[in-house]
């Protein structure tokens, strides 16, 4: 025999002692019975983490007035995290009022499309920021007698 040919045989050796390897220690149970096809599944996508860190989503009732909400009920806004609530509220105390949809605007990261979203979800308290701010006699208006 040829050193070639004891090669080959060597080979097919190791092939077939590998098949039986992965066929018995893969493949099948320990009663012998095969494994599901997809057994390895599991194996190949992680499952889901659970943390105990769980914290449920809030859900608007009804919408809020921008000016005097909390950080809290500022990410129940849809497309408000954590980031943009912590600069809303930076804007507030720097004294910025949102009178109206166009102020939001202001903020880093809110652009018109996140504002058209949050009309409908905002109060725009523009009468009681007039209510509350000092008016000159230039700003006031005499209301006709009916």
């Amino acid at each position: 025999m040829t050193r070639r040919q004891a090669c080959g045989m060597l080979l097919m050796a190791l092939l077939l002692a590998g098949g039986r390897l992965v066929r018995h220690h893969l493949l099948q149970t320990g009663d012998g019975s095969w494994r599901d096809p997809l057994w390895l599944d599991h194996m190949l996508v992680s499952p889901p983490q659970e943390t105990s860190d769980y914290e449920p989503t809030l859900v608007l009732d009804s919408p809020l007035n921008i000016n005097q909400c909390s950080a809290e009920s500022l990410l129940a806004l849809p497309g408000i995290g954590p980031v943009l609530a912590e600069r809303i509220l930076a804007a507030r105390e720097s004294g910025v009022q949102f009178a109206k949809p166009e102020d939001l605007q202001k903020i880093k990261g809110i652009g018109p499309k996140l504002t058209k979203r949050l009309v409908s979800h905002v109060i725009w308290p523009a009468d009681t920021l007039l209510s509350t701010s000092p008016t000159t006699s230039s700003e006031t208006q005499a209301i006709p007698p009916e």
